[in-house]
């Protein structure tokens, strides 16, 4: 009993799990916005432990994402450009929308609180091509990833090669629409990149739960089809086609 009320008071000065990840989030916001994190915000919202804690609490989980806080801290300095997208990509196909994440002078970037994936990277490719093929990006600017624990850079492509990567992206994602293919978040990435792509598919139990078989998604769709996903002729390519330009173009700091 007396361990046991030891742990619940130990409990009551550090932050961990979904609200540690919440609280990194809101830094990062309040960091990249110029703004002051708020304490008592933090408290009234539940998030920080009761009394004098929570202020200890907040200054050790600060320290520890020192390093990825001070990354982020780059951005306040400009001004984020949200950045309109209306580009023929050929004959049939129009490109429209807008990137969010454009900062002026600087480039274009994204942040997360989590650890990195593969996905994260992909996602910052997109936006940057379709930069790249609005001639937004210069020469002088790059399109960075920073997640809690690695930070990757790219730098611009040129106009004709970023169209043509789109339009075949495009293509891959319409036969998504139509039928479903062996692309996977994080094994497609894993195989691209040469690591352990059965880790990152999580079919071994020696690797424990959390890879792409383990996603209640993935297990829907993969509902009554018996081949092994991996072994399906076409993940090799798909996986090629999606990350074999990122991972040549990009540079991990």
């Amino acid at each position: 009993l007396e361990q046991r009320e030891a742990d619940d008071d130990e409990e009551r000065f550090t932050i961990e799990g979904l609200d540690a990840w919440q609280i990194k989030t809101r830094l990062a916001e309040d960091i990249v916005g110029g703004n002051r994190s708020q304490l008592h915000m933090l408290r009234a919202e539940g998030r920080l432990p009761h009394g004098s804690a929570a202020e200890i609490a907040l200054e050790t989980l600060s320290d520890q994402q020192r390093l990825w806080l001070n990354q982020l801290a780059h951005y306040k300095q400009s001004d984020k450009q949200p950045q309109s997208l209306h580009c023929q990509l050929d004959n049939n196909v129009l490109l429209y929308g807008e990137v969010e994440n454009y900062y002026a002078g600087i480039g274009l970037m994204h942040y997360t609180a989590s650890k990195f994936k593969g996905p994260q990277l992909l996602a910052l490719w997109l936006d940057h091509l379709a930069l790249c093929v609005n001639s937004t990006i210069s020469e002088q600017q790059t399109s960075r990833l920073i997640t809690s624990d690695k930070t990757f850079q790219l730098s611009p492509v040129d106009e004709d090669s970023a169209k043509a990567l789109l339009l075949d992206y495009g293509e891959i994602f319409q036969r998504g629409l139509e039928s479903i293919l062996p692309i996977f978040p994080l094994s497609s990435f894993a195989f691209a990149n040469g690591d352990n792509v059965e880790k990152s598919w999580g079919q071994n139990s020696q690797f424990g739960a959390g890879g792409d078989s383990e996603d209640e998604y993935i297990k829907i769709a993969l509902r009554g089809i018996e081949i092994q996903p991996l072994l399906e002729p076409t993940f090799a390519d798909y996986a090629s086609r999606i990350y074999a330009r990122l991972i040549d173009q990009v540079t991990d700091q």
